[in-house]
């Protein structure tokens, strides 16, 4: 860390419509300087000198891919801390609610779970159910916790907006 931030680098391939990371050679390579306040909820601390934070929507395509590729390449850098932002995109009909229940699962300590149940699944209603059913999660949750994953979900949007993103993966 160099102060109070450090460097989100990211080196991506544009290969057909969506990104993903590059094996081979560089396309492009994403940098910002960010203050780990602005990605991480304040309770969560880092617990590695180097984070790669992905701001992403459960409904997106290009989303889905990534994560897929990154689920091969954690393998190979157990050092780096893969951190997902949510960042449902109003074209997605069931994104917020995708997010809204990953951040209940994750409440629930069941987040890594949910995430890739959600990833590997149709997301909609039912789609919804099965990745609850799969990952354990406790349907009788209070009121006041959807309200509490979905103020986390605004926050990641906000994060997400105030750093430039725009549309996913980011």
């Amino acid at each position: 860390f160099a102060g109070s931030t450090f460097a989100l680098c990211l080196s991506i391939a544009v290969l057909g419509r969506g990104m993903f990371i590059n094996r081979n050679r560089t396309a492009a390579y994403v940098c910002a300087n960010v203050k780990p306040s602005d990605v991480l909820p304040p309770t969560e601390e880092l617990g590695s000198t180097e984070a790669l934070v992905i701001f992403s929507d459960f409904e997106c395509p290009y989303c889905r891919r990534l994560y897929s590729e990154l689920t091969l390449w954690r393998r190979q850098h157990p050092e780096v801390r893969v951190l997902y932002r949510n960042f449902p995109l109003k074209v997605h009909r069931d994104a917020n609610a995708a997010a809204v229940f990953d951040v209940q699962a994750t409440l629930q300590g069941k987040g890594d779970a949910a995430e890739a149940c959600l990833m590997t699944h149709l997301i909609d209603h039912d789609g919804l159910q099965e990745c609850g059913r799969i990952t354990g999660l406790d349907s009788s949750v209070p009121a006041s916790t959807t309200k509490e994953a979905s103020a986390r979900v605004l926050r990641d949007i906000n994060a997400g907006l105030k750093l430039g993103v725009n549309g996913t993966p980011a």
